[in-house]
């Protein structure tokens, strides 16, 4: 039995956070397909930011003003959240009236942590016989090493004392 990721997408998980209703409200921008590209947008930016392992808690909208030319800032609150940490993260993202796209990045307190950092954590887990952590991380770096022998194995193993 292989594990399979029940993460949904950051999109899906951005949009519960951020209805069209509150993006129309700040923005000012009409359409689905602009509340799209924004959600797009926002969730490419944010998987920059986190790992694999976080997840989000919560996010919303904030303050909102216009600079001389035109464009729109919004900024972003939220809270994420990994195991036992939960940190801060933000962003500003500027509607570009001009160029008709979004612009800006995100930031967070909470360090994200490498498919090599996840790997040797799980190994860890394994190795001390907790099989329940181990197949917990392993859902996120599965796909990464799919094709290392050593991964498999452990899996396979752990999959059978659990």
């Amino acid at each position: 039995m292989r594990i399979v990721s029940c993460r949904t997408s950051m999109d899906q998980e951005i949009e519960k956070f951020i209805t069209q209703f509150t993006f129309v409200r700040k923005y000012g921008l009409l359409g689905l397909g602009r509340y799209k590209q924004f959600l797009s947008f926002v969730s490419t930016k944010m998987q920059q930011s986190i790992d694999k392992e976080t997840k989000l808690v919560a996010l919303s909208l904030k303050n909102k003003w216009k600079d001389h030319g035109g464009n729109t800032h919004v900024s972003i609150q939220g809270k994420i959240s990994r195991r036992n940490e939960v940190a801060d993260i933000g962003a500003e993202i500027v509607w570009l009236k001009n160029l008709q796209i979004f612009r800006g990045g995100f930031w967070s307190h909470l360090n994200p942590k490498s498919d090599l950092e996840l790997f040797s954590e799980a190994k860890l887990y394994f190795h001390a016989g907790m099989y329940a952590e181990f197949l917990s991380l392993a859902k996120h770096i599965e796909l990464v090493y799919s094709k290392n022998r050593i991964f498999n194995r452990m899996l396979s193993i752990a999959e059978r004392r659990l």
